[in-house]
């Protein structure tokens, strides 16, 4: 596509309807950060969208490294090579 998108497509949890800790996160603090992901986090990364409780750190639970932003208040995953 000329320009260039990137698309963002927060879902629901599949167990119970209600939405997942990313778009709540969004609602609450109105920022958010885009991680690129590459073969090599590609399973870890997928790892971080497991419906986990409420509160309990995808991060951890993934064995990605949480990295405090520049800008805004969500952490980066340090192993991504872009971040929006």
């Amino acid at each position: 596509a000329k320009p260039m998108i990137v698309a963002f497509s927060p879902m629901i949890k599949s167990s119970n309807g209600e939405l997942k800790d990313t778009p709540r996160n969004i609602l609450r603090e109105k920022e958010f950060v885009v991680n690129f992901v590459t073969e090599e986090t590609l399973d870890k990364i997928n790892m971080t969208s497991t419906e986990l409780p409420y509160g309990e750190d995808e991060f951890k639970y993934a064995g990605l490294t949480p990295l405090e932003s520049e800008v805004v208040k969500a952490r980066r995953i340090k192993e991504s090579p872009i971040h929006f």
